[in-house]
């Protein structure tokens, strides 16, 4: 459930480093992908607030939501970096 659930979420390197992470994600057939700020959620097991992305193809349908906390970069199940 990496990254898809706010208790297990992408780490990435200071907030600024959201963007740029949700720039270079991809579906795993490579495929770019827009995305929307929903908001922070907390996590009990997270020292600080999760930021949830809702994630959507090209054409605009929702993939997903997927939740960040701003300290590391590493790919969800499902995406890569490109």
């Amino acid at each position: 459930d990496f990254g898809i659930t706010p208790t297990n979420p992408v780490p990435v390197y200071g907030v600024p480093n959201n963007e740029v992470y949700l720039q270079r994600l991809r579906t795993s057939g490579g495929d770019k992908i827009r995305w929307r700020r929903v908001g922070t959620t907390p996590a009990d097991n997270i020292v600080g607030s999760i930021d949830d992305y809702e994630i959507f193809n090209l054409e605009g349908s929702t993939i997903g939501h997927i939740y960040i906390c701003p300290y590391h970069w590493k790919a969800p199940e499902g995406f890569k970096i490109s």
